[in-house]
């Protein structure tokens, strides 16, 4: 079968009609779209139309590339706590659920104050602790499934520590502390969302 148009409607209106299937398009604004797909045969046949939504999102903050990880704090263009390469990863792969962005987020600014403690004992303890708290929270906004908090905390720590001086921070605190064990008192599961420094939407 050859195909001779690719016709795509982008659910803002616009309409483009190609020669091969290849779309390059820059939406104007953030949302969510539904994307139509039909061809066109040799014989002018046209197909079944296939259609999916796609979320379109403007990142809050520009990718750092590889000026972010010259040094061990990297970049905070909006001074908010966390590394900008952080911060457009939490928002690219949890942007369409706001408390598991939020939950991701308040973990990643006890991950990057870690970091910033330059292996400093005094300074990391309390941090881990703080972690355990704000892990509970990620794990009350993850209930679904328990591999996928775990996954997204473990992500979450392989993009912090992402250089080797910043590995090395880690690498030196584990040698100091028995991070494994380091954790905040025990709670009913039940409350693991009230540590959570957000109010979630239902």
């Amino acid at each position: 079968m050859i195909y001779t148009q690719f016709i795509w409607t982008l659910g803002n209106g616009t309409t483009q009609t190609l020669s091969t299937p290849t779309l390059n398009y820059t939406y104007a604004t953030p949302g969510w779209y539904t994307v139509t797909l039909k061809t066109v045969d040799q014989n002018d046949v046209e197909s079944t139309p296939q259609s999916m939504v796609i979320r379109v999102h403007t990142p809050s903050v520009s990718d750092p590339g590889t000026a972010g990880e010259t040094t061990l704090e990297g970049i905070d263009s909006n001074q908010d706590g966390i590394r900008d390469d952080v911060e457009r990863f939490i928002d690219e792969y949890f942007g369409e659920n706001s408390n598991k962005r939020l939950a991701m987020r308040q973990a990643a600014v006890t991950l990057d104050q870690i970091v910033k403690s330059n292996a400093d004992v005094a300074v990391a303890q309390p941090l881990f602790v703080q972690l355990d708290l704000d892990t509970r929270c990620v794990i009350s906004q993850f209930a679904d499934s328990s591999d996928k908090w775990m996954n997204a905390i473990q992500v979450l720590k392989q993009k912090t520590f992402n250089t080797e001086e910043r590995f090395g921070v880690y690498l030196n605190l584990s040698e100091n502390l028995d991070i494994a064990s380091i954790a905040a008192p025990v709670q009913d599961f039940s409350l693991y969302a009230s540590n959570c420094q957000f109010t979630p939407t239902p």
